[in-house]
């Protein structure tokens, strides 16, 4: 039992020195880490009545304008407790939150702010991509795979910046009713309008070309893995009849009914 105890016990100098190693201050928000290099802390689960009705404080709060950003809520709902907030994304949206996790990756916090380094950004922006949870739960672990997918914005990995924009254009066939939204921080750079099996560059003594983006401006293909850290998941199941679509959805292939 006393070892138990011990083998549960992390010291929090060896957090210290994990962020030393790799080059890092940890967020103010985040946890220990346990003496682990990337874990996922849960803000909220459906399941878990006590966890649902008491969280209270900062994490309550942090959770709440998770789901304000990602369902694109008005402020005003942000004052209200977080099965609340949970409700009124189902009614107004006909999708179901059944978790919401913080990741904390310290690898990928550390190849980031490197990249940012580099390339002398600064701009930080929040965009977001749906996809199956064992991917998310990879994500979460090791970040983004580079070059991820060619579709008709080019070679990357493909993100939108509004969450329900995300989850619309994820296929509900390979996907079913159940799908993580992964909300992740970005360092655009330089841009350009993407086309078909693009991958990066630009014309002489032009800047490096980071991200590609459609004529509207809504989806972004993103060229290195390193300008994107997976900040929290959101994972939902796609309620049918839910009441209230959102407009996003008229940019975007609405999910089918029945499915």
């Amino acid at each position: 039992m006393q070892q138990d105890v011990v083998d549960k016990y992390h010291c929090p100098l060896d957090d210290v020195e994990r962020e030393r190693r790799f080059g890092v201050v940890r967020p103010a928000n985040w946890a220990g880490m346990q003496g682990v290099h990337s874990r996922t802390v849960p803000l909220y689960e459906s399941w878990r009545e006590e966890r649902a009705l008491t969280a209270m404080g900062t994490e309550d709060e942090e959770c709440r304008e998770v789901l304000c950003s990602c369902f694109g809520l008005a402020a005003d709902k942000s004052l209200c407790t977080t099965p609340d907030m949970v409700a009124a994304v189902e009614q107004e949206t006909h999708y179901q939150v059944l978790t919401v996790a913080r990741v904390q990756s310290l690898p990928q916090l550390s190849m980031q702010q490197e990249f940012r380094t580099v390339y002398e950004l600064e701009k930080e922006t929040e965009v977001y991509l749906a996809t199956t949870d064992q991917s998310a739960e990879c994500i979460s672990k090791v970040g983004f795979r580079a070059q991820g997918g060619n579709g008709e914005l080019g070679i990357g990995t493909y993100c939108a910046r509004e969450g329900l924009g995300a989850i619309g254009a994820a296929k509900r066939a390979e996907y079913g009713r159940c799908q993580t939204m992964v909300v992740a921080s970005c360092y655009q750079g330089a841009t350009a309008e993407g086309k078909a099996g693009m991958a990066t560059g630009a014309g002489a003594g032009g800047p490096r070309v980071l991200t590609r983006v459609n004529s509207s401006g809504s989806m972004l293909c993103v060229t290195y893995e390193a300008q994107l850290r997976a900040k929290y998941l959101v994972r939902v199941r796609n309620v049918c009849g839910g009441r209230g679509r959102k407009k996003h959805h008229r940019r975007w292939s609405a999910p089918p009914q029945g499915v």
